[in-house]
């Protein structure tokens, strides 16, 4: 049996000013596409950029730990600001919780991997750490058949 393809491509990383989050405007799974509207973006986002990013975390990675082995396929980034300053959780499906300065998920995120991790610096401006989530993006969504549409964020 032949599994469809599926994917997309969601970054995030910390730099000086703040928190750049991006992904690409489509989610596929075999012949179905998604597209993401940059409003419905734009409230996923502000559904986690909340001030208690770490007990967050701890609560979907618990949540995420009791449904372990039972096929979830699960890669969630949370970003936001607290009282210590920026931060950048990944947990995954099986409750797997780190902290970090750059996570990307997705079917894409090898090859936005690639372009971040070349780029990356914590003393970007702004206008600098956009750039750089929008080419991490568009060359997700030029190398994985399962990104694509536009960069938003």
């Amino acid at each position: 049996m032949v599994k469809p393809a599926k994917g997309t491509t969601t970054l995030a990383f910390i730099f000086k000013e703040s928190v750049m989050v991006a992904a690409d405007s489509r989610a596929s799974m075999g012949g179905y596409i998604c597209s993401i509207g940059k409003e419905a973006f734009v409230l996923l986002l502000l559904m986690f950029l909340i001030e208690w990013l770490e007990e967050l975390q701890n609560m979907l990675a618990n949540m995420l730990y009791s449904y372990r082995r039972m096929g979830l396929s699960v890669s969630t980034m949370i970003a936001g600001w607290d009282e210590t300053g920026p931060g950048l959780y990944y947990v995954d499906n099986e409750g797997r919780r780190l902290k970090g300065d750059r996570f990307s998920v997705g079917s894409g995120s090898p090859y936005a991997y690639g372009v971040l991790d070349s780029g990356y610096k914590f003393d970007m401006s702004v206008e600098e750490a956009s750039e750089l989530a929008r080419r991490s993006i568009y060359h997700a969504t030029f190398r994985d058949g399962a990104s694509g549409g536009v960069a938003s964020g």
